[in-house]
């Protein structure tokens, strides 16, 4: 059979079509997984997630000291022990946050975030002023850090 007989059989040239535009789909998933055109389950469950979060944090006037995090980043790793100790014990005037990069790209994004991990104090939710804590990253240091603002 010659390429030109596939002219003659529109049955066999739309099925040679559609094999080649699934393998190429394919071999572009695998190349390029990160890559969305908004199609399907995952990219609207994504942004919805991060909108929900983003709008409840944005709302709220309630003091709020977070830390954004990388899930690759070794120092965010460090931290997350104490961090996490201080989301569940601290029983002070603000809420405690842990905001995951990779999960909330663009809550991050209008953060304007720099580096990890981040640490901010945010005393009238996110209003868009804050402080950065730049101490150290253990349970006892946070905790002071709060109970003095």
């Amino acid at each position: 059979m010659k390429l030109t007989d596939l002219s003659h059989q529109p049955l066999l040239l739309l099925l040679t079509i559609i094999v080649v535009i699934i393998l190429l789909a394919g071999i572009f998933r695998t190349i390029a997984p990160h890559i969305s055109l908004g199609f399907g389950a995952y990219a609207h469950v994504g942004d919805v997630r991060g909108a929900v979060s983003f709008e409840t944090f944005e709302n709220s006037n309630q003091p709020t000291f977070t830390i954004i995090t990388a899930k690759w980043c070794g120092h965010c790793k460090s931290a997350k022990p104490d961090f996490d100790k201080l989301k569940s014990n601290y029983k002070g005037k603000s809420q405690i946050m842990m905001i995951d990069s990779d999960e909330q790209a663009d809550l991050v994004k209008k953060l304007d975030v720099k580096g990890f991990p981040t640490l901010r104090y945010y005393p009238n939710g996110l209003d868009g002023s804050h402080s950065e804590y730049t101490g150290d990253r253990t349970y006892d240091a946070m905790k002071s850090y709060l109970d003095s603002m």
